[in-house]
Formats: structure tokens, sequence, C-alpha cells
């Protein structure tokens, strides 16, 4: 009788142990969904943890007149380690203006360096520019956004982080 509930017992503990190994695998293997955690009253950051890719937006549908931080910006988190990021800029360009982004990163989401790949060049029209970024440092990132006027533009900025096997 006490071998057949201790087998119950060991049988129970293999199940369970298979079920949480499942639901763990599953969970590593979801992609691209940012988690949003409040950091001030204008500032959201984006905690990414999933395997493959994270997508951000960084900036969407708010005009700016100066230059500026993107509104949001991103931390990585666990063990996960991007190793290339694109920034994509999408831009309603207003009268005179032309506007130039560039990646930022920093060790602690305070203290911010522009990152080495130049950014996105100066756009003076409506359109979409891009940057492909092929090496990362740091924990956060955000972009910078120089304007030239006070003119108004309207950005919306994407980050997409992205990890090779």
């Amino acid at each position: 009788m006490f071998e057949k509930r201790g087998l119950r017992v060991v049988a129970a503990v293999m199940v369970a142990a298979l079920v949480l190994s499942l639901v763990l695998f599953a969970m590593s293997a979801v992609g691209g969904a940012p988690v949003a955690v409040e950091a001030g009253p204008l500032d959201t950051l984006y905690w990414c943890s999933a395997n493959t890719y994270c997508a951000v937006t960084l900036q969407s549908g708010d005009g700016i007149t100066a230059s500026a931080a993107s509104e949001n910006y991103v931390r990585q988190s666990g063990s996960i380690v991007y190793n290339r990021a694109e920034l994509y800029s999408t831009v309603d360009v207003s009268d005179s203006q032309t506007i130039t982004v560039k990646l930022q990163y920093s060790p602690d989401g305070s203290n911010w360096i522009d990152h080495a790949s130049g950014g996105i060049t100066a756009q003076t029209a409506d359109g979409t520019g891009a940057v492909s970024i092929t090496s990362l440092s740091g924990m956060y990132w955000r972009a910078y956004q120089t304007v030239v006027t006070t003119a108004t533009v309207t950005p919306t900025l994407m980050l997409v982080l992205k990890r090779t096997q």
C-alpha cells in the first residue's frame, strides 16, 4: 500500500513538473510584447523580455516644436540580450522644418549617450526614415529628436530590438 501511494505522489510531481515546463517554454517562445511600467509623469518605460524581438513605439502622435527625447524608452530585462536594432521614423513635417533622429543608450536610464550609428538623417518632408544598428550598448534605449525651427513636426518613432542566436 505504501508503494502505491508513493508512486502516485511521484507521478503527480512529475506531471506537475511537465506542465510547468511546458508553460515556461510557451512563455519564453512568445516575442514582441513589451510590458509598460510607469517611469514618471511624461515618460513610460517599457521592459523587453521577449525571446527573439521586441518592438516599442517610442513616440507617437504628439507634435513637437523643440528638440527633445522620445516620450517613451525601453529597457531589456531578464537574460535576453538584444544585439541588433532598427530605428524607424515616420514624420509629418510642417512648414520649413527639419528633424533628425538618433538612438541614445544608457547604463542606468538617467545618463544618456549618443549611439555611434549616427541616427536617421535629416528629414525635411513627410516620409519614413530608418537606420539599422548592428551593435547595441547599454541596458536602456530611447530616441532623441533634433529640430531646427519652432515649426511643428509630428514624429512617430519605433524601435525594434532583435536577438540573433
